[in-house]
């Protein structure tokens, strides 16, 4: 049988692991030896301990590079500010890596946000697989994607925006270098593979176009990268991860809040509160004296992540920061949603879906907003029907089936890399 290596690098949050865990699963179940190496291991004994797969801590870069490009606005600025702005730096990932898989002996390396796992596989001859979200797996031609097309030229992103999913926790830092974000992250990945006598590469895209095989685990209407061309959707599997919860009473409809920390949060839970909405919510670290005043008849505060798969049928609308796998779930079950996004990653997925109607958006830091946002997501049925048609759309969507096909060409491209 064969050895599959899963490698996360890049992100927070659990959605990189709910949609790795029924793979390795299923993997481990046909007799493959499945390790999983993961950005975050709080969570990883409660995932993957039962399934028969063992699991380490990811290499990533642990330190804030000098000289970050703030604000990121083409993939390659990500890049950049992960590890690849420094030979020295990729040198140093892409070692560890290759130590990891020199250990592991990987027959395939399935890659969910991993650049340098990538570089380093490439350099090693190791063949991969892409997984993710379409975040995770930019689209490969000439150049990789620009991060904030909306954007003209050097203007200054305000920081105001951050919340519009445009500007970034750091201060604007003046001009951008004219054409030396790629060419500076290319010329040290050669450098890397030209020590080890690798060819070196022409473009920055052929870090994601050097791989077998590319699982887009969204749909298209989530996809942050829409023009793919002939592109295949696999979608996106919900999590039964959280607990099952009861809605306290209330009036009108029920709302169900799932986000992390954001500026006007305690002010939309007191919102909430004084209107009475039946509301449950799980919100990231929120203190528990906060928690405690804020609590009431109709307002049920979680201290743990709840039962998506419970929430998205019974709810009437739902609260995010614009994660996608929460997104997609609530959007499965014809729910619209209310988006607060406090990353770029999020911000991308905000404009699709709101281009599309499938939801609303408002600055996380400005009450005002948000409250004029909740009120038209409550009053205006075009959302509602946005998203019931999405819903209607993937009715006979089968995430089992969509997991197995997966299974099935990760296990092809194993066994035919085992035979060479």
């Amino acid at each position: 049988m064969a050895t599959i290596l899963y490698a996360w690098e890049l992100g927070g949050g659990l959605g990189h692991i709910l949609r790795s865990l029924p793979l390795a699963q299923k993997l481990a179940a046909r007799g493959h030896r499945v390790i999983a190496t993961l950005r975050e291991l709080r969570r990883a004994e409660n995932a993957f301990g039962g399934a028969a797969v063992q699991y380490l801590p990811a290499p990533h870069l642990a330190w804030r590079i000098p000289d970050p490009i703030e604000p990121v606005r083409k993939y390659a600025d990500l890049l950049h500010n992960v590890g690849f702005a420094h030979a020295e730096d990729l040198r140093i990932l892409t070692r560890a890596w290759q130590t990891l898989f020199a250990l592991v002996r990987p027959d395939l390396i399935l890659c969910d946000h991993s650049p340098s796992a990538l570089l380093a596989a490439s350099i090693d001859e190791i063949p991969c697989a892409l997984i993710g979200t379409g975040f995770c797996c930019p689209p490969a031609g000439a150049t990789l994607p620009n991060l904030r097309s909306w954007l003209k030229g050097n203007a200054p992103v305000p920081q105001r925006s951050l919340v519009n999913g445009e500007g970034t926790k750091h201060p604007q830092t003046g001009p951008l270098p004219k054409g030396e974000r790629d060419e500076r992250v290319l010329a040290n990945i050669n450098e890397i593979r030209a020590a080890r006598g690798n060819a070196r590469w022409v473009r920055l895209s052929q870090l994601y176009s050097s791989v077998a095989e590319t699982f887009l685990t969204t749909f298209a209407e989530l996809d942050h990268f829409p023009d793919r061309g002939d592109a295949k959707y696999l979608g996106a599997w919900e999590s039964d991860q959280g607990k099952a919860f009861a809605w306290p009473s209330g009036n009108g409809p029920r709302v169900f809040m799932y986000t992390h920390r954001f500026p006007a949060r305690d002010w939309l839970l007191e919102h909430l509160r004084q209107r009475g909405y039946s509301t449950v919510a799980y919100t990231h670290d929120l203190p528990r004296e906060a928690a405690e005043k804020l609590v009431g008849p109709t307002l049920r505060l979680a201290s743990a992540p709840l039962d998506i798969a419970q929430a998205a049928p019974e709810c009437d609308v739902a609260i995010l920061n614009a994660g996608h796998n929460s997104a997609a779930q609530f959007l499965l079950a014809g729910k619209p949603l209310l988006l607060l996004p406090i990353s770029l990653e999020q911000g991308l997925l905000m404009r699709r879906l709101v281009e599309q109607g499938l939801a609303i958006s408002a600055p996380p830091d400005r009450p005002a907003a948000i409250e004029a946002a909740l009120n038209d997501l409550l009053s205006n049925s075009r959302y509602r029907d946005a998203a019931r048609v999405f819903a209607a759309k993937y009715a006979s969507y089968n995430p089992e089936a969509a997991q197995d096909r997966i299974v099935a060409r990760i296990e092809e491209l194993a066994q035919a890399a085992a035979s060479t």
